[in-house]
């Protein structure tokens, strides 16, 4: 075994020592008469005891203890308690000592401030934002910026957890600016800018230099509400975020020779994305399979006004037509719809032709999973990107029935937390990179022809 005090080692350290050797250990925690536990085995954590408690709840309490002795050495776990991926549970560990909170008495940890920079040269828009961003967050510091130059003046003093930026400013243009902020101090952008003519090619040109979201600035006063929120969980989020997988993305070349849409469908595909997707799907939609029985279904968390001139965006850079939910509901070959989170569907039947049809209530992404699942068994499968969240039970009905799910691989996610969650299911029949989303389709495709070709051969 190993001894010491735990004074220039983390516990997160011996964690990733212990999982890396990939045997069972424990870490044994003594700190002023309280003791406490952590088991390894096969390269995962797998149970930690603390103060009464157990599981996922007493590892994050024993994160928190600071100069404690440990004991290192080798032992079966007594049951599993845990089943998120150590990684997953690492990042999660160094957040909450990046927050420096520090357990007292049982107390929770002393969270620090979210830290806001609005960049925006209208001071109507950054005096609305803080006002309402102020009644979403309890403790937040706000700071405003006119334009890119003086944005850059705050950075460094001020360590801003998020940034929202407006596009076009003066002195400072907002591209400008943000190559400026992903050298000097990286932190999560988002493009909070007006959507006229032109917009959206632009705002991907900002994701690629590592912009994480593009929210529309609001139409009117009471569309500030909507916005204010969604920064919020952004901001929320932001510590864990991983900025460095969004930059130096290459432009995504013009789409290939259009596929004709076709009634036919054999196989569905379904993207689900959350924060940090954007960017990937403009990666997916060049690599889309060029053969027109297969549909294409981009759940994404956008916001639906959104939805119109990102549809024509992703048209534009893929051999599919895609085509936002608002104006179509057939599930057509060779077609793509892009759907809002916000909206829930389902695949049904509508006599030789298959549709989207709003199902008004309940998870989004479990709707379209489990429909999709039920009509075409097989011939169902779901890519997980970045921030994606999927309910267990809609992948466990989609594994059943002969579906399968792909995720992206997390080291290339911006929202890591939310793929590792995912992982956890121990459900995914693999991981992909969306700029190589070709060959994992191809396989999907092969196999489920195959199926079906079985059972067409079946007596």
């Amino acid at each position: 075994g190993l001894s010491g005090l735990m004074e220039g080692v983390t516990l997160p350290e011996l964690v990733q020592m212990a999982c890396l050797e990939g045997k069972e250990r424990a870490i044994h925690l003594l700190r002023e008469g309280e003791e406490g536990v952590v088991y390894c085995a096969r390269g995962d954590v797998v149970h930690a005891e603390a103060g009464g408690r157990e599981g996922v709840e007493a590892f994050f309490a024993l994160v928190r203890w600071r100069e404690a002795l440990f004991h290192y050495i080798p032992a079966p776990p007594p049951r599993r308690t845990i089943t998120a991926p150590y990684n997953f549970l690492l990042i999660e560990a160094s957040r909450l000592m990046d927050e420096g909170g520090q357990e007292v008495g049982g107390d929770r940890p002393r969270r620090e401030a979210i830290r806001l920079l609005i960049v925006d040269d209208s001071e109507l828009v950054c005096r609305m934002l803080s006002a309402a961003l102020e009644e979403h967050l309890q403790e937040v510091e706000i700071l405003t910026a006119s334009n890119g130059k003086e944005a850059l003046a705050l950075l460094g003093r001020s360590r801003p957890h998020l940034v929202t930026l407006d596009m076009n400013m003066p002195v400072m243009d907002g591209d400008i600016a943000l190559k400026h902020i992903m050298i000097r101090s990286p932190a999560p952008v988002v493009l909070v800018s007006g959507l006229g003519n032109g917009a959206m090619p632009r705002a991907m040109e900002f994701l690629r230099l590592g912009a994480i979201d593009f929210i529309p600035k609001p139409e009117a006063q009471e569309g500030v509400e909507e916005v204010a929120g969604r920064i919020a969980r952004l901001a929320r989020r932001a510590r864990a975020l991983r900025v460095e997988n969004a930059r130096r993305a290459r432009r995504a070349p013009p789409g290939r020779r259009k596929l004709s849409p076709t009634s036919r469908v054999e196989g569905v595909a379904i993207f689900v994305g959350g924060v940090g997707s954007l960017l990937e799907v403009a990666k997916v939609v060049p690599h889309l399979p060029g053969e027109p029985e297969i549909a294409v279904v981009f759940l994404l968390d956008v916001v639906e006004r959104l939805v119109p001139p990102l549809a024509a965006e992703l048209d534009r850079l893929s051999p599919f037509h895609v085509r936002p939910i608002q104006d179509t509901e057939a599930l057509e070959g060779g077609a793509a719809a892009v759907v809002p989170l916000s909206m829930a569907v389902e695949v049904c039947k509508d006599g030789e032709c298959w549709r989207l049809s709003g199902s008004g209530e309940g998870d989004a992404v479990s709707a379209l999973v489990r429909s999709c699942a039920r009509s075409f068994g097989a011939g169902c499968a779901l890519f997980v990107l970045s921030g994606g969240e999927v309910p267990q039970e809609a992948v466990e009905e989609l594994v059943s029935r002969g579906g399968r799910m792909l995720i992206q691989d997390p080291s290339s996610s911006i929202d890591q937390e939310s793929i590792l969650r995912v992982k956890a299911m121990e459900l995914e029949d693999g991981l992909f990179q969306p700029e190589s989303v070709a060959a994992p389709m191809e396989a999907w495709r092969t196999a489920f022809r195959h199926a079906v070709a079985g059972n067409a051969g079946s007596p």
